[in-house]
């Protein structure tokens, strides 16, 4: 799935004092339509970049969508923030008949419905990708990587649907072909992790003075899996990012001015390399972090950790799943996670070309399984 061969590089770091902005979102109907000047950041999602629109396939509240993908997952969780919204669970995948297309799989309060994002940027084969949302906000990001070998950023608003984000074809940075992808935002920031040669790195974009900035974390073993959460907690918000380096899993940690990098306790076995890693948080009256991973099988396994326990292991979570989810090696993962942790939502790559997702709740012991089909 993923190439070893060649490096593309940023030659140089670059710093952006502003980020101009022109001219209108491009609508579509996709969902329900509020007044525009209710969207918090929807003059910051305009650029130059083509503005995809949505060619939507409808599905009745009691159909299955089609999914036709064997390749990378992104998945959030919007929370209807703004008025007229409503909350939608998100995946997001490569299509299966056409790979430089990305396709999006929504679930809302009408049920499923499928959609291709048209006239974006294409993406390159085996991409990596990431998408974000946050309380509070109005938008939806998603980041994938382009033929062109740069990130591409796209915005989703209710009323003004799909158009460029933050980032645009000039101010996108080259990552290694081999780089995951994983992205967080918070109340005054969103960020982007990704790999750059053997440097994990960080793109960040302040919304207060619209300003992107670019630092190198750490070290990184070759294709590592990346994995990044935020939540706000009694000490303000503080930043985790998972990844994979000398075949130990390490968490770089920052909370206002202190940094922190370290490996994660002795593991019962540690997640294989290059594997597919997410991470969801929450915080009700202390911090959860939940990482899911694919181990050298196929099966789904959890890391678990809380400021009172610390770190705790799951293996094979398949295993417990109502009905049995069978291995998929190499499978792509990602989780979201709903009402503070009460909800969790583990999707995967299931065999031929579909996804599974698990479903985890407090008044159930074991995850359930619901296939979601595909078709070429």
């Amino acid at each position: 799935m993923e190439s070893n061969s060649g490096v593309m590089a940023i030659a140089s770091i670059f710093n952006i004092e502003s980020l101009n902005v022109t001219g209108p979102l491009f609508t579509v109907t996709h969902s329900d339509t509020p007044d525009a000047s209710s969207l918090d950041e929807s003059v910051m999602s305009q650029s130059a970049l083509p503005r995809p629109w949505l060619m939507e396939i409808p599905v009745s509240p009691n159909d299955e969508p089609e999914m036709p993908t064997p390749y990378a997952i992104a998945s959030t969780y919007y929370p209807a923030s703004q008025p007229f919204s409503e909350p939608k669970e998100c995946v997001y995948f490569q299509s299966y008949d056409n790979p430089s297309t990305i396709v999006e799989l929504c679930r809302g309060k009408l049920g499923w419905y499928v959609a291709e994002l048209i006239d974006a940027p294409d993406a390159a084969s085996c991409t990596r990708l990431a998408a974000l949302s946050y309380p509070g906000s109005s938008m939806i990001h998603l980041f994938y990587v382009t033929t062109s070998g740069t990130i591409c950023d796209l915005a989703w608003s209710p009323g003004n649907g799909w158009s460029a984000g933050y980032l645009t074809a000039e101010t996108a940075p080259k990552i290694s072909p081999w780089s995951s992808l994983s992205a967080l935002r918070s109340a005054n920031c969103a960020k982007l992790y990704y790999q750059r040669d053997t440097k994990l790195c960080e793109l960040a974009y302040d919304f207060n003075v619209r300003e992107l900035c670019y630092t190198e974390l750490a070290n990184a073993d070759r294709g590592t899996a990346i994995a990044s959460v935020s939540y706000a907690g009694s000490e303000g918000t503080s930043y985790h990012v998972f990844y994979q380096d000398d075949g130990m899993l390490w968490e770089h940690r920052s909370q206002g001015e202190v940094l922190t990098t370290s490996s994660l306790p002795s593991l019962t076995k540690m997640p294989p390399q290059r594997t597919s890693l997410s991470a969801i948080s929450w915080f009700t009256q202390r911090a959860y972090i939940r990482l899911y991973y694919t181990s050298e099988t196929g099966q789904i396994c959890e890391l678990l950790w809380d400021e009172r326990a610390g770190w705790k292991q799951r293996l094979n979570l398949s295993d417990n799943a109502t009905p049995n989810l069978q291995p998929c090696g190499g499978a792509h993962i990602s989780a979201m996670q709903m009402d503070r942790g009460d909800r969790i939502r583990v999707y995967r790559n299931s065999s031929p070309e579909g996804l599974v997702q698990m479903a985890f709740s407090k008044t159930s012991k074991n995850p359930k399984v619901r296939a979601l089909p595909a078709s070429k």
